[in-house]
């Protein structure tokens, strides 16, 4: 179970970094949002937008502007995704850890239990009489 518990979390990790790679000032798509060209015609300045998160000029050009609008709007989408399951695998490996330290202490109570002395006379103690073997 641990295995499992261990390899989900390195993989949530693994989809935090992806996330981070997506999206944010140093993002692949704004990276592609600043390298996907603009149309111009030879000898014009490439068109520019206002400063973005990372310094540099916002992308412009239709195809720019789209994938730049695309990740500011989805990136928080994906970091609720990731905060919903780091809190997923966190639950069940809490959820399955107490179950494990429930199943321990019914064994130990049941342990405990096995090695007390038998009790020969079990209706003594409790205050009711048995009617003894002879019948009615």
């Amino acid at each position: 179970m641990n295995h499992v518990l261990d390899k989900t979390s390195r993989t949530a990790g693994e989809l935090g970094e992806q996330i981070s790679a997506y999206g944010g000032p140093k993002g692949d798509l704004l990276k592609a949002a600043h390298a996907v060209g603009t149309l111009q015609m030879a000898g014009e300045k490439p068109p520019s937008g206002p400063p973005g998160p990372d310094g540099k000029s916002a992308p412009s050009g239709l195809l720019a502007s789209a994938l730049a609008e695309f990740a500011a709007k989805t990136q928080d989408d994906l970091t609720f995704l990731l905060a919903r399951t780091k809190k997923s695998v966190d639950g069940a490996a809490n959820a399955a850890r107490e179950y494990l330290e429930g199943d321990e202490r019914m064994a130990s109570h049941t342990l405990q239990q096995a090695l007390k002395a038998p009790d020969l006379h079990p209706h003594k103690h409790t205050g009711t009489h048995g009617h003894g073997h002879g019948g009615k």
